[in-house]
């Protein structure tokens, strides 16, 4: 190629790339968001799966290089963007929509367009590449440890993992599987419990597979409907304002959005309009429009005139009896629902009860049932010995345990890591003194691999997907302290590298956790960004975070992205999180539980004829709440507890005392003390300060005199006593105050 059919080709490159930044989804925003610029190399495991990242940004400045010498380089790395986006994140994610929209402007535009170009080289080999195959969401049900990869499920009956558990002694071939009454049954990722008239709704969409046109077997009608238009197709979403398809309808009822049959008919209505008005002129188009809309019409009416038990039958039973889907349950006057995080008996430990987060509830016979997503202790897990865990780090397991409602403890709440570094848990959120934790790492109990979590939202019930995470924000990094296992002195004395793991000491009971784990030794682990053991990057000791109580040494884990400097305020909330006051009120400016949004102002008359009185419904306030941790704190101890992270708290704290309780927003010099103030002398002209009385906690740091505005949770060899302001202080401030104005 020439260099001046370099420089035509590279201006109608150019061209498309503009295109793509104009492109986009059905929200308004831009889809380039996604696509413009790398992730970060810290922090993640993208780099590890994806082999061959690519941007926008990077191929814009190919582009205008003049790098590309044909065409079909050009579209291969454009399709290996939405390669990549779809390979790493699950269907239904916001990135993974974005890159289909990409991906059909390559099919639908790029694609054509270059190929019937006569003036680009060799455009007769223009075509869309073979990158390799994607991850079969729609039949890859469980993943290694268990965990569902897919954002939605289909609703079939309970899997048994391939593998047996060790948590547990019967398996699927068992010719009597155990009954839900007898507490603690591990399934595997359960199933979706169907309210009736959901499953009046998915019996409706299920039929309309047989929808075909009188006169062609091999016309399915809903073709028409299965997807939006690409952005490319003229005048279409200048004419259409409410715009929706078939997926858009199936994505609202995995995600529970439907709160009646109504709301699913009136997207229906909306749907067939929007056809009818954009296909007007078309009377081939607009033909299939009314034969699909009458085809489905006498379809709504055989599945409206059922009774509602032939839902509930029909979906829910099986081995374990009739289910009957609940809103909640209450246990010891506290109420629970679906996304809700409890504690569950452990009936090997009754002072360790399980973690897990509530993934279904139903009753059988008048008794109530829960089904649990278990998280395990860092002590219950089998792990190499210099493995580093937060001190209230739990790993979420594969799994999915049946419960008797009686057998939550109480509530608690589990943070993800990431979350976590970008701001604080909001104080009402949890009763006093209840547990909360960290999350970092998927644990598979067959092979002891820790994976960490890629999409936080993925390991939630779908119910809550929809809910970003509340979090008061932080102005600056938080200081990651971890500890060494809670188990390392279990190694053996004759341990020796890649040492065969034992397996963890189960209790009596197999439908509870490991009593205990067991730990091995490995070679240093050097090769590792995420901070996970003491050799790993990034990671030192901190003698003085070490914890007294049970011995264990701390270490301080630094991300790359943490050793820039980085300012401004909330700078740390991020995706699947909602910035909120340190007041805020759970419930407050939550979206409806089912996130539904009425369209049937915009519905043309159709599927009408089943309208039920529907109103808004209000917020619900979560079942559980929860508040952050605060070190315990007594005026007369010689030396506070240095434990950042620890799991309960304590009517001797701080904030029992009066204090600030937000942990985060305390310096990163000392955990639980923000420094305010730094004694300096005074500038020539200027008045010396005496801040000997500015207040009754002074502390010297490498000889430095600093004040505190919160009490340090840890001083060595000092008694710090309650944190105040002398009046000579304040009057000192004030007079400062005039002078300088």
């Amino acid at each position: 190629m020439s260099d001046r059919e370099t420089k035509k080709l590279a201006t109608r490159l150019n061209g498309f790339i503009e295109s793509i930044y104009l492109l986009k989804n059905n929200a308004g925003i831009s889809i380039a968001n996604d696509f413009h610029k790398l992730p970060p190399r810290t922090g993640s495991d993208y780099y590890k799966v994806i082999t061959r990242p690519i941007s926008l940004h990077i191929i814009a400045r190919q582009v205008k290089r003049l790098a590309y010498r044909d065409a079909q380089e050009f579209v291969r790395d454009l399709v290996q963007i939405t390669w990549n986006a779809r390979h790493y994140n699950e269907p239904g994610s916001p990135i993974y929509e974005d890159a289909l929209i990409l991906d059909n402007y390559i099919k639908d535009t790029v694609i054509p367009r270059l190929a019937n170009d006569k003036n680009v080289s060799l455009q007769s080999g223009v075509h869309y590449p073979d990158l390799g195959p994607l991850d079969d969401y729609d039949h890859l049900a469980f993943d290694a440890d268990g965990a569902s990869a897919l954002p939605y499920l289909k609703n079939e009956e309970y899997e048994d993992d391939d593998h047996a558990s060790p948590y547990q002694t019967h398996h699927k071939a068992s010719s009597h599987p155990p009954k839900a009454a007898e507490g603690g049954v591990r399934r595997g990722r359960p199933p979706i419990i169907d309210k009736p008239y959901e499953s009046r709704i998915k019996s409706i969409l299920k039929n309309f597979k047989r929808v075909r046109h009188p006169d062609d077997e091999n016309l399915i009608l809903t073709a028409h409907f299965e997807r939006l238009p690409g952005k490319a197709t003229p005048g279409y979403y200048e004419m259409i304002m409410n715009p929706i398809s078939l997926h858009e309808i199936r994505t609202k009822v995995r995600s529970r959005k439907y709160l009646n049959v109504q709301q699913f008919l009136d997207d229906l209505n909306l749907m067939i309009g929007n056809a009818k008005m954009f296909n007007a002129l078309d009377p081939a188009m607009l033909n299939d429009v009314l034969m699909f809309e009458k085809q489905a019409s006498d379809i709504i009416d055989k599945e409206m005139l059922r009774p509602e038990k032939d839902f509930i039958i029909a979906t829910n039973s099986g081995s374990d009896g009739l289910k009957v889907p609940i809103d909640s349950v209450t246990v010891n006057d506290h109420s629970y629902k679906v996304g809700d995080w409890v504690l569950i008996k452990n009936p090997n430990d009754a002072n360790k009860p399980t973690c897990g987060q509530i993934f279904r509830l139903w009753s059988t016979d008048g008794i109530e049932y829960t089904n649990v997503c278990w998280y395990i202790r860092a002590e219950q897990t089998c792990h190499r010995v210099d493995r580093l865990f937060y001190m209230n780090e739990v790993c979420k397991t594969g799994e999915y345990r049946d419960h008797l409602a009686e057998d939550i403890v109480g509530p608690c709440y589990v943070i993800f890591l990431t979350h976590y570094q970008k701001g604080d848990i909001p104080p009402s959120l949890l009763p006093p003194g209840s547990e909360w934790f960290i999350c970092e790492f998927r644990y598979n109990a067959n092979n002891y691999v820790f994976n960490r979590i890629r999409t936080w939202k993925a390991c939630l019930p779908d119910e809550i997907r929809h809910i970003d995470q509340p979090i008061v924000p932080i102005n600056e990094p938080r200081k990651l302290i971890k500890y060494d296992s809670p188990i390392k002195h279990l190694l053996s004395s004759n341990a020796y590298d890649d040492m065969p793991a034992a397996p963890p000491q189960q209790g009596p009971n197999p439908n509870g956790p490991p009593i205990m784990g067991s730990v091995y030794l490995r070679p240093p682990f050097y090769n590792d960004e995420l901070g996970q053991c003491s050799t790993s990057p990034n990671v030192a000791p901190a003698p003085e975070f070490d914890d007294p109580m049970s011995g264990r040494k701390a270490f301080i884990f630094t991300p790359v992205s943490q050793l820039k400097s980085v300012t401004g305020s909330g700078i740390y909330s991020s995706s699947g999180t909602r910035s909120v006051t340190v007041n805020y009120i759970p419930g407050q400016n939550d979206e409806i539980a089912s996130g539904y949004q009425q369209t049937s102002s915009n519905a043309t008359p159709g599927f009408d004829s089943y309208r039920q009185p529907y109103t808004p419904q209000p917020p619900q306030p979560p079942m559980s709440s929860y508040k952050p941790y605060v070190p315990k704190y007594k005026a007369d101890s010689p030396a506070i507890s240095s434990r950042a992270t620890p799991p309960v708290g304590n009517v001797n704290s701080p904030a029992a005392l009066g204090y600030h309780t937000s942990t985060s927003t305390y310096s990163a010099v000392l955990p639980g003390g923000v420094v305010s103030y730094v004694e300096k002398p005074a500038e020539e002209g200027e008045e010396a300060a005496d801040l000997t009385e500015v207040s009754r906690a002074i502390v010297n740091l490498n000889g430095q005199k600093v004040w505190f505005r919160a009490p340090p949770t840890l001083v060595t060899s000092k008694t710090v006593s309650d944190v105040g302001n002398s009046a000579e202080y304040l009057a000192w401030q004030i007079k400062r105050k005039l002078e300088q104005s």
